[in-house]
């Protein structure tokens, strides 16, 4: 008897493709892990909403610490300064007298805008037959009030300053320690490196060079910059001062090994100079062969050269 085909029906395995596939793994995820999608974005846009609600309290409260700082301050100018001469001279020379306490004894002028410290301008505008030692030390305890409130913060350490500067005007030592320590304690380089230039000047004039180069040794790194560079040559003329050449050289010696190109430059030939001694780094630049020049005939258009000196009339 014939044998009757098998009624099994056997299908070929057909491959759904990768793009089936992809689709197919993307739909799962998405459909089991979108809640996991939503947190993060939830969680980001948390966190961008508490960082800009900080930032916005920090920013209100630099600007209330600094209101409070001009405030303060403002006390001297109506106290101290007199305020007609100061009227007179803008009319005089047309420049706009600003003033600070100026704990970076600089002086800044601008077009018609000259900027000078407190001190130069109780020199010569202060008010006749007024003590000033009381006022400053009022101000001066109100900006440390407010140094306190403004913590380590810009504010804060910028109140401080202005108080230690204050307490150096009216002769108090201990109170400008006081305020010089607060104002170290700052986030921002540029004023604990204030503070602590100041402290070491202190412990200079107090004979005390170990002290003063305890401060100013660690800002002697590369990633100080500027700071650093400063307080190279302050220790280096400190040296010098204390008769101490050999580690004055050491300090400028490593001064230009670190930064090659200091903006202190002609300090730092100064220095050697008041050494009797040569500054090797620079005799080294000088020694590069000059570039060539060429030497033009005469004009006989052109002025003599001590003309050029005289002005014209």
């Amino acid at each position: 008897m014939a044998e009757l085909p098998d009624d099994d029906l056997t299908l070929p395995k057909t491959d759904a493709g990768l793009l089936f596939r992809l689709e197919m793994w993307a739909t799962n995820v998405l459909l089991g892990y979108w809640w996991v999608g939503v947190a993060a974005v939830v969680i980001i846009l948390a966190a961008v909403g508490i960082y800009g609600i900080y930032d916005n309290q920090t920013t209100q409260t630099q600007r209330e610490l600094a209101t409070r700082t001009e405030s303060a301050i403002r006390k001297i100018d109506r106290a101290l300064i007199d305020r007609r001469a100061v009227r007179e001279y803008y009319e005089q020379t047309g420049t706009r007298l600003l003033w600070a306490p100026g704990y970076d004894d600089m002086e800044i002028r601008y077009p018609i805008t000259m900027q000078v410290p407190l001190e130069i301008m109780m020199i010569e505008f202060g008010l006749e037959d007024v003590d000033p030692e009381p006022i400053l030390i009022e101000v001066a305890d109100e900006l440390m009030v407010i140094a306190r409130d403004g913590g380590a913060s810009a504010g804060g350490a910028q109140a401080a300053l202005h108080a230690a500067e204050l307490y150096r005007l009216a002769e108090q030592h201990e109170p400008r320690r006081a305020a010089l320590d607060k104002a170290r304690q700052a986030r921002q380089s540029v004023h604990r490196f204030s503070a602590e230039l100041a402290l070491a000047q202190l412990e200079l004039s107090a004979g005390n060079l170990d002290a003063a180069e305890a401060i100013l040794r660690p800002w002697i790194k590369p990633q100080h910059g500027f700071f650093g560079q400063h307080a190279a040559l302050q220790l280096a003329r400190a040296y010098r001062r204390a008769d101490r050449k050999g580690d004055a050289i050491a300090t400028l010696q490593e001064l230009q090994q670190i930064w090659p190109a200091s903006v202190f430059a002609d300090d730092i030939d100064d220095e050697y100079q008041a050494m009797g001694e040569v500054n090797a780094a620079a005799a080294v630049d000088g020694d590069e062969e000059p570039a060539l020049e060429l030497e033009l005939a005469p004009d006989d258009t052109s002025p003599a050269p001590n003309e050029l000196d005289e002005p014209e009339e």
